[in-house]
């Protein structure tokens, strides 16, 4: 890798989240004139870099030794940069993280009635012993094992939705790596109605416009954009559009009312031809 240009990126595709990646680069001279390095930086604390000589003559070269780790989901990058005589030089490294175990599928749409989830773990790290390693939920309940690599999710039939942070642990109870896990049942919604929020606080709200925000949780693959939506508060349906926003597996409904919203109402949300009926507290 000459040093008479701007550096620019290394792709090291996939490695282990959390496991050292040890890389040589040959720096060469090839700038016709003697060159010292200096001010070698790097981006984050995750990456170490060395070189081992700092003062080449003309065609002379030099190793630059780096160490990285990795962390995170996300496509990981970091940057090192040294200065010569000739500028500022940088070169990109970038790689894509990979847990030493995973768990490669985290979203499912299940029977109505059904009463478990079968979640299946991988592991890219083979030194890890499946026999080692437990499942279990954020509030640390341990997940039933049911072969040596899956483990089963339980489902409570009131719930529609089920939302949780599963952990891979050690047989030392050392975590190896967390992912976000989301059951739907099939058909199943719920409606969570927010605050009312008031435009002006403190004063006579009686002809400022209210914001009514729900949020349509569960299997909401039947109702889109093109689904018409409107809102019945105490019996009278009112003649808002709402402003419909998608938010992952969710959809949120702002309804913007003006001068009904004063006390504690008994509200419909219609959707096509459901009705989902709550509770509305105005603040």
């Amino acid at each position: 890798m000459k040093i008479d240009r701007v550096l620019s990126e290394l792709a090291l595709g996939e490695r282990l989240n959390h496991e050292e990646t040890r890389i040589s680069l040959k720096l060469v001279n090839s700038s016709g004139v003697p060159l010292s390095i200096a001010y070698l930086k790097t981006s984050c604390g995750c990456t170490a870099a060395v070189v081992q000589k700092d003062s080449l003559a003309n065609g002379e070269s030099t190793d630059l030794l780096l160490r990285i780790s990795p962390s995170g989901e996300a496509p990981f990058s970091t940057e090192i940069r040294f200065h010569t005589e000739l500028g500022w030089h940088k070169l990109a490294v970038r790689m894509q993280p990979r847990y030493r175990v995973d768990i490669p599928l985290r979203k499912f749409v299940v029977e109505p009635d059904a009463k478990f989830v079968d979640v299946d773990i991988v592991r890219h790290d083979h030194s890890i012993d499946f026999s080692d390693i437990q499942l279990q939920t954020h509030a640390n309940s341990q997940l039933e094992r049911i072969d040596n690599d899956t483990f089963r999710v339980p489902m409570h039939e009131n719930e529609s939705t089920i939302e949780n942070q599963l952990v891979v642990v050690s047989h030392k109870n050392d975590v190896i790596t967390s992912v976000d896990l989301e059951i739907l049942r099939r058909g199943h919604v719920r409606i969570e109605p927010s605050n009312v929020y008031y435009v002006q606080n403190g004063v006579d709200a009686k002809d400022r416009p209210h914001v009514v925000r729900l949020f349509l949780v569960g299997d909401c693959s039947s109702f889109g954009s093109g689904v018409k939506a409107s809102l019945i508060v105490d019996g009278k349906p009112t003649d808002c559009t709402p402003v419909v926003r998608q938010l992952g597996p969710t959809l949120e409904y702002n309804f913007s009312l003006t001068g009904i919203l004063v006390a504690s109402h008994e509200c419909i949300l219609v959707l096509g031809d459901k009705q989902f009926p709550f509770h509305l507290e105005p603040r």
